[in-house]
């Protein structure tokens, strides 16, 4: 079995704020968000082998935010996720090493949350709530009946946990 947490980065500063897309920061509710997620997970023992994540400011904010809930994590930032489409994103997750059996991805719309829903089964009544978008710090976990990452192919995974942002589901 293995298990992917996928999560959007927490609410970030607008693009008219003076910053370049690339070093947008959080904003203060995007990082108490962050934490608090982290938080929500640990006490639902979740925990993860690895973080994959775009090396954007927005998404290490986020990842350290929630971090500071979750507790340490090794975290691999990766600069194809600034640009990734959902096909880069799930080549990337068929290459990981099968000793890792939990991974969590962190990056940005559309790609981040357009791999759940491609990877999520089918016949899952919470796909249509996947569907319906993914906002700032959703984070969905799938969970896959293999043994290999390789052996991951879409819409066969079971949504195990789906966290909507700001809300505490």
């Amino acid at each position: 079995m293995k298990r992917l947490g996928i999560l959007r980065h927490a609410q970030a500063a607008p693009s008219a704020a003076g910053f370049d897309d690339f070093n947008r920061p959080l904003t203060a509710l995007g990082k108490a968000v962050a934490q608090r997620l982290g938080e929500q997970l640990k006490s639902l023992n979740l925990g993860f082998d690895l973080v994959l994540a775009s090396p954007a400011r927005r998404v290490r904010e986020t990842v350290d935010g929630l971090c500071l809930g979750l507790g340490e994590v090794p975290v691999r930032f990766e600069q194809s996720f600034c640009l990734a489409t959902e096909a880069d994103l799930r080549d990337c997750l068929r290459t990981q090493t099968d000793g890792l059996d939990s991974l969590l991805m962190v990056g940005h719309n559309p790609a981040i949350g357009q791999l759940a829903i491609d990877l999520a089964d089918r016949d899952d009544p919470r796909l249509l709530d996947l569907m319906r978008g993914f906002p700032t710090a959703t984070f969905a976990l799938l969970e896959f009946a293999v043994d290999s990452w390789a052996q991951v192919v879409p819409g066969r995974a079971a949504i195990a946990r789906l966290i909507l942002a700001n809300a505490r589901s």
